[in-house]
């Protein structure tokens, strides 16, 4: 339970890389979270701040979130179609 910014920094990173399904459904929040870990290590830490990424997601998985995933896991549904193949059993697992 911390901020990410503080987390980046005991690990050596050097920025923030951050996934987004589009700016029209992602942007505000993303915006707003960027901006509290820009100000975050100067006022809290005396610290410079993390520079962040985007990395938006392919139009055609717009439609899935944590939140979809989260509840087929939880129904033992499979998530296959929305996540790679290969890791599909290991987040049914975290999730399940």
């Amino acid at each position: 339970d911390d901020y990410i910014w503080r987390v980046a920094r005991k690990h050596g990173a050097p920025l923030l890389y951050r996934g987004i399904r589009s700016w029209a459904k992602d942007g505000l929040a993303e915006r707003w979270l960027e901006f509290l870990n820009l100000i975050g290590p100067p006022a809290l830490a005396l610290a410079p701040p993390l520079r962040t990424c985007f990395l938006e997601a392919d139009p055609r998985y717009a439609h899935v979130s944590s939140t979809l995933i989260r509840r087929r896991c939880a129904a033992a549904e499979s998530v296959a179609d929305l996540v790679p193949p290969s890791i599909a059993d290991a987040v049914a697992k975290l999730y399940g």
